[in-house]
């Protein structure tokens, strides 16, 4: 079970990289060539383990789905 798990958080979090890459290439506004942007980039794809579960905790305890969280991270 703990497998699967794993297995979907890291799924997840590679169509998150793929994404915020695709939307920074895209932006015509994003400096390309600044090496910046790109410290940035990394730096958000770096900690997006730490943040993704982050922000989802914080969804769901607006949404009143709390103990969902709490059941899943006791797993």
């Amino acid at each position: 079970m703990t497998d699967i798990l794993c297995l979907g958080y890291l799924i997840i979090t590679a169509i998150a990289a793929i994404w915020w890459i695709g939307a920074f290439l895209s932006d015509e506004e994003a400096a390309k060539d600044d090496p910046i942007s790109w410290i940035v980039l990394s730096l958000g794809l770096i900690f997006s383990p730490i943040t993704l579960p982050v922000s989802l905790a914080e969804v769901l305890l607006k949404k009143g789905l709390g103990h969902y969280y709490v059941i899943v991270r006791n797993l």
